[in-house]
């Protein structure tokens, strides 16, 4: 599946009501429900491959972290992660909020 661009989901709110609440137990799955979730990830074939989770912090590619619950909200940012000759860099690419059972994509700057 191709990533969306992330402009055309600026404006986006996704919400479904058979899936509330949201809890710290079920919001990543609620998250991959979503249109902001890329499909190609290295979330997806981790859980898809039943590999170790160690693969997040190492392997080279897009991937999301689900930040601590704070007020009912939660904090989901993607980022991408690639290697060049012995340097690995890390930057994070989009910050989602999940709140009220609601999830949204913060706008850049």
């Amino acid at each position: 599946a191709a990533e969306p661009s992330p402009q055309g989901l600026q404006h986006v709110a996704f919400f479904r009501a058979d899936f509330q609440p949201v809890t710290p137990q079920n919001v990543w799955a609620y998250f991959r429900l979503s249109p902001f979730y890329d499909s190609t990830c290295l979330n997806e074939y981790i859980t898809m491959q039943g590999a170790d989770e160690s693969k997040l912090k190492t392997e080279d590619g897009i991937f999301y972290k689900v930040k601590d619950q704070e007020n009912g909200a939660f904090c989901i940012t993607k980022h991408k992660r690639e290697t060049i000759g012995s340097r690995q860099t890390e930057c994070c690419r989009e910050v989602y909020y999940v709140s009220a059972g609601r999830i949204f994509m913060a706008p850049t700057i």
